[in-house]
């Protein structure tokens, strides 16, 4: 039988030398109290510590929360993350892994709900194409973030004369998840949360370890009052709840529209300023097809719904975001991971299995940097981390991947004048270059798969070809010698038909999309 105690009492549940998997994204279905409450007691007590942590997902969205909990030095032993701080505020973890005071390790988000899958069912491990010939695969560097941390938590192995990467068991001693009430009987359900981010198979992960399981709900309520299938982890699996005692409820608050309770009308209150940004959405929105089911990852993709919405197209497209929303119009509140107006919202574990499966028509992901070969590195940086997150998961059965990004980063400034780009300012750091950090995305892989890949700049479209990057598009305005040639170290393929973007892209008004029926 459950117990409700206080989130001080519930961190002395967890020993020294503890694995605690923690459930959430960003802010979502976040386990603050217990996370605050964690760090307080290693502060006044330097206990406990040594930990292993994991996460499916970053957490914390605001300065010094979420993982940047954990960022003393000794607190934690070693990290396993699907994704990591690529920006500010959170970014103090990521310092304590760059300079080898914490082990720190990769894997695909996808991947990693589907090893906890696995891990409460019973099962060795997992045995997955995702993440082959990338960081991931033990060839490369398999998901190691730096010089300290050195055993192997993949192999890879041959089945059937076939190359798989095989991702070992987790073990985990306590799961700390989130939810919206407890029940008498200790059900936890998420009537008030728009996605669940795997909490399920979270929890399950650490009792079939034999570990413990810690929820943060916001209430109690009586047995049978919400509708059961927003019951989402059955009471035989929980252990300790602890009630928000810091008003998380005052700032995770979601609209009706967001949660499905309410289809909200879709009004454009302010149309995308004609900018780098909005030139590099709208080519992507030119790529997309009726009825298209379409990802849209972190970044610049994530604001093509608001193209969608000024061109009149967004009844045609159906949208997805890997943490649950399918339909609707993603980050439309402000928040990335919920889309209001879903058709329906599927747990994390289940949308990487739609994705696995082929189900996506097109991907719209972000793209950090890209070698003549046209493998992209979006995961680790020279002061970056950003881990995979979901995008080794996404692209691995995906027949059209389009890549979105300026050209070059750091200070580039753009104008658009009569229909033309103009450069201003080139960006400090080159984004296509002979060679890449790391490698995301192996291009060789999707070319023998026959996967489609395109890298969408403001000034150029360029595709993967036979040989590597291929140029096949630049905007009215620039010139191919000066404008990008000549900012590239590396020889590039230039298309016999090399065309100029659609000259809609580059005008103040909507470009009027239709899709042929």
């Amino acid at each position: 039988m459950f117990q409700i105690i206080s989130g001080k009492v519930a961190v002395n549940m967890i020993k020294d030398g503890a694995s605690i998997c923690i459930g959430g994204n960003l802010n979502l279905l976040e386990p603050e109290t217990i996370l605050y409450e964690l760090e307080q007691s290693y502060k006044e007590k330097g206990s406990p510590s040594k930990l292993t942590v994991m996460f499916p997902v970053f957490l914390g969205s605001m300065e010094g929360r979420g993982i940047d909990y954990f960022a003393h030095e000794g607190f934690v032993k070693r990290l396993i993350g699907g994704s990591f701080a690529s920006m500010l505020p959170n970014r103090k973890m990521n310092d304590l892994i760059f300079n080898n005071k914490v082990e720190a390790y990769n894997i695909p988000m996808g991947t990693f709900y589907n090893l906890l899958k696995n891990t409460g069912a019973g099962q060795p491990g997992l045995f997955t194409g995702v993440g082959l010939h990338t960081q991931a695969d033990p060839h490369y560097n398999g998901g190691k973030l730096n010089e300290i941390t050195k055993e192997d938590l993949v192999e890879r192995k041959e089945l059937d004369g076939q190359q798989w990467l095989y991702y070992k068991r987790l073990n985990v001693d306590v799961a700390i998840i989130r939810g919206t009430s407890v029940d008498e009987k200790g059900n936890i359900s998420l009537e008030d949360e728009p996605t669940s981010q795997g909490i399920f198979a979270t929890a399950l992960a650490a009792k079939a370890n034999g570990g413990i399981v810690i929820v943060q709900v916001r209430r109690k309520i009586k047995s049978g009052s919400v509708h059961p299938r927003l019951v989402m982890v059955p009471g035989r699996l929980v252990d300790y709840v602890v009630f928000d005692e810091r008003d998380e409820d005052k700032i995770s608050r979601h609209p009706k529209s967001v949660l499905g309770d309410i289809r909200q009308p879709v009004e454009l209150k302010e149309v995308l300023p004609l900018d780098q940004r909005k030139v590099i959405l709208r080519r992507i929105a030119l790529e997309l097809r009726k009825n298209n089911l379409v990802n849209l990852g972190f970044g610049i993709p994530a604001n093509l719904p608001s193209v969608a919405v000024e061109e009149g197209i967004l009844d045609n497209l159906v949208f997805s975001i890997e943490h649950g929303p399918i339909g609707g119009v993603p980050g439309w509140t402000g928040v990335f991971g919920v889309a209001m107006n879903p058709d329906l919202v599927l747990d994390s574990t289940s949308t990487f299995d739609l994705y696995a499966a082929g189900m996506l028509d097109v991907t719209c992901l972000g793209m950090g940097e890209v070698d003549k070969d046209g493998n992209v590195n979006n995961h680790k940086f020279k002061n970056i981390i950003a881990g995979t997150g979901g995008f080794n998961d996404i692209v691995y059965a995906t027949p059209k991947i389009i890549l979105a990004g300026t050209f070059s980063a750091g200070g580039l400034k753009t104008s658009i004048v009569d229909g033309k780009l103009v450069i201003n300012q080139e960006g400090k750091y080159k984004k296509f270059n002979t060679s890449i950090e790391g490698i995301t995305l192996n291009a060789a892989a999707a070319r023998q798969k026959g996967q489609q890949i395109m890298y969408i700049t403001e000034r150029a479209v360029f595709v993967l070809g036979n040989q590597g990057v291929k140029l096949i598009e630049t905007a009215p305005g620039i010139d191919v010698q000066s404008d990008i040639i000549e900012k590239l170290d590396f020889e590039i393929e230039i298309a016999s038909d090399l065309k100029q973007m659609d000259e809609r892209i580059f005008r103040p008004e909507p470009m009027g999309m239709r899709f042929s029926e």
